[in-house]
């Protein structure tokens, strides 16, 4: 027996709305901006170099000083 509804012979199955967020159902899309933040994973502009880069020149600067404090002590 159908259930009890306003309109028993209208087909409700048809013309049920598709939510994929109510039937816990993940709608994967395309993104279109993928091809222009593909430069943000490229290794050229990874954490690592740019944080060698944050301070040009420390390393050789620091050398350079550590080799004055040894010459000016002894």
């Amino acid at each position: 027996m159908a259930p009890n509804t306003e309109f028993p012979l209208f087909p409700f199955s048809k013309f049920r709305p598709y939510v994929p967020f109510l039937e816990n159902k993940t709608v994967t899309r395309r993104d279109p901006w993928a091809r222009r933040d593909a430069w943000r994973n490229d290794g050229f502009f990874s954490i690592a170099r740019r944080r060698a880069g944050l301070f040009p020149g420390l390393g050789l600067g620091t050398a350079a000083f550590a080799v004055y404090l040894a010459y000016d002590t002894w």
